[in-house]
């Protein structure tokens, strides 16, 4: 999901600032406090088997993301806000999991005299592809309107979400 979409969604439903902090620092506590775990059973069982077990955490973050998002008429803001914040807490249990072994098994699979060019070359494509979700962001603005109401916010959120989890399940 676009960051600033889900900002701005946790905004509209809570109404503190203080509660879109907290849930988008659930997602970099648990960021950081998966990383070293997540290096270590990448070691230990494989980094495939890591790289899996991130995936789960991923998939199960960003269903949750949707799911929370899309079930705002059944939920109060408060308990929105808790589901939207565990969700986040799987997200970056995700990023911080599957970042060592990714990195890992991308340098160790380029020969050392062409590693500048190709880490080169994927930062680029890193860059380009934190494009897609603001370019997706504008295309459901331009369609839907440019209001930034919590029905938009859910369009973008969900597309984002549904975006991510298709390519767990071939991980």
């Amino acid at each position: 999901t676009t960051a600033s979409q889900m900002s701005a969604y946790l905004l509209l439903r809570t109404e503190s600032q203080t509660k879109v902090g907290l849930a988008v620092g659930a997602q970099g506590v648990a960021n950081l406090c998966a990383a070293f775990p997540g290096g270590w059973i990448g070691d230990r069982y494989g980094r495939s088997t890591a790289i899996r077990m991130a995936a789960c955490f991923g998939a199960c973050g960003y269903a949750g993301v949707a799911l929370a998002v899309n079930l705002a008429s059944t939920l109060t803001a408060q308990k929105q806000w808790y589901c939207i914040a565990a969700a986040l807490f799987f997200v970056g249990l995700y990023t911080g999991s599957q970042n060592p072994n990714v990195e890992a098994i991308f340098g160790d699979s380029v020969p050392s005299g062409s590693r500048s060019k190709i880490y080169a070359r994927k930062s680029s494509l890193r860059t380009a592809g934190n494009s897609v979700g603001p370019i997706v962001s504008v295309c459901v603005f331009a369609y839907l309107g440019n209001d930034w109401k919590a029905p938009e916010l859910r369009w973008c959120i969900t597309f984002g979400a549904f975006c991510f989890i298709a390519p767990c399940c071939f991980a």
